[in-house]
């Protein structure tokens, strides 16, 4: 929703977005909000690594703990495929441009074995799970038109 200004022209509803998003909203200054009018892009760059898992809790939503052992990244990033389709397709879904997945990947702790190479086995399962993923979204109708690893 946060990119609503810019590909709709105008700012969420203070009910959709709560009320840190809804107070800076309320700054804006005048002539930041006369921008808005010029128009939106012809397409949007994501950079997409992991989602934030969230459930409804007795005061509205919550952050929801990842169990012990989950997978993640060299740095502790969590490795959560579905956040890319999901993501991507309520992109797509809400604002209607071509999508480009500018930045997506992962940190390793790199070995070279006793035959010289790097077999990047993390690494290739990341990202095999994580353009199968991608793929689904784009089979579900987002319009992805590239997608660069970092």
């Amino acid at each position: 929703m946060s990119l609503d200004a810019l590909c709709l022209g105008h700012w969420p509803e203070a009910e959709l977005c709560g009320p840190r998003l809804a107070a800076c909203i309320a700054a804006v200054p005048a002539h930041i909000n006369e921008a808005l009018a010029f128009g939106k892009p012809d397409m949007l760059g994501l950079n997409i690594y992991n989602g934030v898992p969230a459930r409804i809790g007795a005061q509205g939503p919550e952050y929801a703990h990842r169990p012990v052992g989950y997978p993640r990244t060299a740095i502790g990033w969590p490795v959560e495929p579905e956040c890319l389709p999901w993501g991507v397709r309520f992109i797509h879904e809400r604002y209607g441009l071509p999508i480009f997945i500018t930045e997506n990947g992962l940190s390793c702790n790199d070995k070279v074995y006793l035959d010289g190479k790097v077999h990047d086995a993390d690494r290739i399962d990341f990202l095999a799970r994580y353009l199968l993923a991608l793929h689904r979204a784009i089979e579900e109708g987002a319009d992805v038109r590239g997608y660069f690893q970092w």
